[in-house]
């Protein structure tokens, strides 16, 4: 590799660095006119041969409005690999300071005058931390979409819920739209455990039919205290559990297996078992179920129950 490739980035090159770089103006110029550079932006060019991308063009955009401008919100959040957004953006969303004037085209612009982290995607992407992301999204996407994508930034990032209320704690603004939504779903995120966002569906779809208070992934034991399986949500109080069965589950038979053995376990405990899926959480037969079993007088003390305990 020689001459102004070796500066490239994802097959891409400003005027600014080529000319810093000391390659000379009329090089540059030539490149242009016999077509070995190809403009996406003015003065952001990309190399003939490397292929056009969604993030060739998010690059592209970053270079374009300047030192401290990040992909941002949806686009962001495609990145990041949040859930529920793992298509690529229609359009592609830019966050600026208010210092940077400029106005790519082609990209959705969203200003601000608070200090915000940036994070290189790929050492190459200048794209808004994970926790700001958040933040950006509470104010554009559902609520459903917004603890989604929360409660899969806290899978791959244990400290997610403090660094998520710093960021918060840090904002200038008290009128952010949706933050106040966000901080309630980081309290809830704190006290429990989601693991997908199938069981976050079910999470609220549990919290609308305002059932008591459940713990999330909690392990049963016997009374010997011998480990017998973790489940999805539980009211010990009760001895009742919900299985959510995603769309991954018994993705093989020896899962199968293990899953029968250790629900037979709880049946022969003393605990009612209740099961939801994709397929039947509509219904709502399922909450009616729990509705019903909750309703009972609790059995925690019976002496026929199982000792539960969380680990």
């Amino acid at each position: 590799m020689h001459g102004m490739e070796q500066y490239a980035r994802l097959g891409l090159i400003s005027r600014e660095e080529a000319l810093k770089k000391q390659i000379k103006r009329s090089a540059l110029d030539f490149r242009l006119v016999d077509g070995s550079l190809i403009p996406m932006y003015r003065g952001i060019y990309r190399f003939r041969g490397a292929p056009e991308s969604w993030k060739t063009r998010a690059l592209g955009l970053t270079m374009y409005a300047g030192k401290g401008s990040a992909i941002s919100h949806q686009s962001a959040a495609y990145l990041h690999g949040l859930d529920g957004f793992d298509e690529e953006p229609s359009t592609q969303d830019l966050l600026l300071p208010a210092r940077l004037k400029s106005s790519p085209p082609g990209a959705r612009i969203h200003r601000t005058r608070e200090d915000f982290q940036i994070f290189n995607v790929d050492d190459l992407i200048p794209t808004t931390s994970v926790a700001r992301t958040l933040v950006d999204l509470a104010a554009v996407v559902s609520p459903l979409e917004l603890e989604t994508a929360l409660n899969s930034a806290r899978r791959g990032r244990p400290t997610m819920g403090r660094w998520l209320k710093h960021t918060i704690a840090k904002l200038k603004r008290t009128n952010w739209r949706g933050v106040d939504l966000l901080n309630e779903m980081v309290e809830r995120m704190l006290s429990n455990r989601l693991d997908s966002a199938f069981e976050v569906e079910v999470a609220r779809k549990l919290q609308e039919a305002r059932l008591p208070p459940f713990q999330t992934q909690f392990v049963v034991r016997d009374r010997l205290g011998n480990y017998i399986m973790r489940v999805d949500f539980c009211w010990k109080d009760h001895l009742v559990v919900l299985h959510v069965d995603g769309y991954a589950f018994h993705s093989s038979e020896r899962a199968m297996a293990r899953d029968a053995r250790q629900r037979s376990q709880l049946s022969l405990l003393g605990w009612t078992q209740i099961t939801v899926m994709p397929k039947t959480i509509a219904d709502g037969q399922w909450l009616e179920q729990l509705r019903e079993a909750l309703s009972r007088p609790g059995r925690a003390g019976s002496p026929s129950a199982a000792c539960p305990r969380a680990r």
